[in-house]
């Protein structure tokens, strides 16, 4: 197995940043096929059992001479991570267990996976407690391990953009956020954030359907509000006790999170778009804002729709903001003129939405593309372009009622970039 895996061609940079946009969704019969002759190559009785598609990069799940593996490909369909049962030497095993019981107390051991890449080999230890899982890395020696992420080829890096911050007043340092703190692995995948409170922030992720109540001076999930099965949950708006929850397709959960009692009703937006990532809930207008990621029926490819809505209304929604993507283009060749930044090719995808709460501008997060643009009612304000070496996949936004801007970013499956929520203090 392990001569087949390091004899393959892997090119780990392509999957940890692409300038590209992609739309997520169940793979196509030919990537299927593709990836069924990948996993032949590894193991030539491989039976497959699951074969997923995520942001970027394929899951195939398949069993070999009796045991399970996972292997983890990137969008042009190179291997770049294999992940098996682990069968650790007892020494090893109790200087890692060691390890557990003084920093992880109170907290259970659930099972130990190898992680094989083109060029490392650590163990992975999934651990639990009260039904929130965490992943903890470990070197093959049983010391804590750190994956080294190495950004790809982009079409800024963090020197020109620091370059252009000095020539401009920044309300917010997106190359230095005041507080970063690092989530645990249930949220790898966090698409959405709302501050409930100057302590506590309210998560959900790509894939379950429930609320994560993250603790921001201790560091920890305090609480789990189920309202639905798996899914692909993109964000959450909160009014009051209600909390209105976007599923990909225009679904809305809407609940009382703190009763945990409540049973969800469910309304669909619809918008005919293809995708729909950001909600916001404006607390002046009694309004909701939906930001829709893929185009919507009857706008052109080029044009990104921003829908208004009430609580009562959410089948009816109204248009808000019309984004067309060449204005995006054309006030970041202007604005950074002076950095040869390419910029064919580039596009638009909102992947958050929220209002500033002093100044009333429109902030729209773009994920892919990292960039964050700011509009002053229908015109486009300002664009600030984000650096990957800090934002892996942008996806959160919200703001504190002082304009202290949180910015959340998913994290990367084989444990080199952990999920995070980035804290930038209004100057």
């Amino acid at each position: 197995m392990k001569n087949n895996f390091y004899n393959l061609t892997i090119n780990l940079a392509a999957i940890i940043i692409s300038t590209g946009f992609q739309s997520c969704g169940t793979a196509q019969t030919t990537d299927n096929n593709s990836l069924r002759e990948k996993i032949t190559n590894i193991c030539s009785s491989a039976k497959i059992i699951e074969v997923e598609e995520k942001s970027g990069y394929f899951e195939v799940e398949y069993e070999c001479n009796g045991e399970i593996f996972e292997a983890v490909f990137n969008n042009i369909k190179e291997l770049i991570q294999l992940e098996s049962e682990a069968i650790v030497p007892t020494k090893i095993d109790e200087k890692i267990q060691k390890k557990l019981d003084k920093k992880f107390e109170g907290w259970l051991r659930d099972e130990t996976l190898l992680i094989e890449t083109n060029d490392t080999l650590y163990y992975k230890i999934r651990i639990v407690r009260n039904g929130i899982e965490d992943n903890v890395y470990f070197t093959l020696e049983g010391k804590y391990y750190k994956a080294f992420y190495l950004p790809a080829n982009e079409p800024w890096t963090m020197e020109m953009l620091a370059e252009s911050y000095l020539e401009n007043t920044q309300t917010y340092d997106f190359l230095s956020p005041d507080e970063t703190y690092e989530l645990p692995e249930i949220l790898l995948e966090v698409s959405g954030i709302e501050l409930e409170s100057e302590q506590k922030m309210l998560c959900i992720q790509d894939e379950k359907g429930a609320i994560y109540e993250f603790d921001l001076k201790k560091n920890e999930i305090t609480n789990v509000i189920q309202f639905s099965g798996e899914g692909d949950f993109e964000d959450l708006a909160v009014s009051d006790n209600e909390a209105y929850v976007l599923r990909s397709d225009g679904l809305i959960f809407v609940l009382n999170y703190k009763n945990h009692n409540s049973k969800p009703s469910q309304s669909f937006t619809n918008t005919g778009s293809e995708n729909v990532e950001g909600l916001f809930f404006d607390t002046k207008s009694g309004a909701l804002l939906m930001a829709c990621k893929g185009k919507s029926a009857g706008q052109d490819k080029k044009i990104r729709m921003i829908y208004q809505f009430t609580p009562e209304s959410i089948h009816q929604p109204k248009e808000y903001l019309k984004i067309n993507e060449e204005d995006i283009v054309r006030l970041i060749s202007e604005k950074y003129a002076a950095f040869p930044i390419e910029i064919s090719g580039m596009q638009f995808h909102p992947s958050a939405i929220a209002l500033h709460p002093v100044t009333g501008d429109c902030y729209i997060l773009s994920a892919k593309s990292r960039m964050l643009t700011i509009f002053d009612g229908k015109n486009l304000k300002d664009i600030f372009l984000l650096p990957s070496e800090i934002f892996y996949k942008p996806e959160g936004l919200i703001f504190s009622p002082k304009g202290d801007l949180y910015i959340s970013s998913e994290g990367m499956k084989n444990g080199q970039v952990p999920g995070r929520i980035f804290q930038f203090n209004h100057r």
